[in-house]
């Protein structure tokens, strides 16, 4: 399998959008499915997002 550098390792979306996805949620004025509707990806995927993002905020405290 080809490695693609633009690729996110856990899911199958751009690191951009990743990116853009866990700024849009670290905001805090958007709900998961409101950042699922601007950014066009699946509330699952955007409550996993959220989930690792919580997870490493945890682990940094």
């Amino acid at each position: 399998m080809q490695n693609i550098s633009f690729k996110n390792n856990k899911h199958f979306i751009t690191n951009e959008l990743y990116n853009y996805t866990k700024d849009l949620l670290s905001i805090g004025h958007y709900t998961n499915k409101e950042v699922a509707e601007i950014t066009g990806l699946n509330r699952n995927i955007v409550k996993e997002i959220d989930k690792e993002r919580n997870m490493l905020l945890m682990v940094k405290l």
